[in-house]
């Protein structure tokens, strides 16, 4: 079977990628990010490496569909209720998260994208200034929200835990960043060359 090559959003590190997806199922019961986990893993070609939480969550959730009794007294469960997809009271629907999740994520990889070009001498504050002028298209947030999901959410040692593990090169994303954030030529001229 021929399979596709991951998207921007795996582009980073599939490790990563599957490590933010574990504590959104595990803690939250957030089915997507299972999903997430599970296509990245198998697209990546992870074969028999894919992580044994995610085979069990998988096995368990079928399991328990398979299982029911079906008698005419109680309702089967469908897959949707089993692995909460659907939209529960106060409770944005699974993918209406996931879609935000998503859009974080590849902010994120941007704000870190800047960082990491110049060895972190760029404030955290001027990264999403640019992340934000660039992706604005995507209905990005505020530069001044970036900076709280950055530091609330500890996106630095996120990914600091899986530096040196990039498998493409991002050159081409940097530059379109770097074109959004001129100004950072002025501000930082020993980085940014004229």
């Amino acid at each position: 079977m021929r399979r596709k090559k991951p998207g921007f959003i795996y582009h980073e590190t599939t490790p990563l990628t599957i490590e933010l997806c574990r504590p959104r199922y595990q803690d939250e019961g957030n089915a997507i990010a299972l999903m997430q986990a599970f296509c990245t893993a198998f697209e990546c070609d992870l074969g028999r490496d894919i992580p044994e939480w995610i085979l069990q969550a998988l096995y368990d959730a079928f399991q328990k569909y398979l299982r029911q009794t079906h008698q005419k007294d109680k309702p089967d469960l469908s897959l949707d209720k089993i692995l909460k997809l659907t939209r529960g009271k106060g409770r944005a629907t699974a993918m209406a998260a996931h879609e935000r999740e998503l859009r974080d994520l590849r902010l994120m990889i941007g704000l870190n994208l800047i960082r990491r070009y110049s060895q972190k001498q760029v404030s955290v504050e001027d990264a999403a200034m640019v992340v934000s002028r660039r992706y604005w298209n995507i209905a990005a947030p505020s530069p001044e929200r970036l900076v709280d999901i950055w530091y609330d959410d500890q996106w630095e040692s996120k990914f600091e835990r899986f530096a040196g593990a990039a498998v493409f090169d991002d050159s081409e994303e940097l530059d379109q960043l770097l074109r959004s954030g001129a100004f950072l030529k002025d501000k930082y001229p020993s980085i940014f060359k004229k």
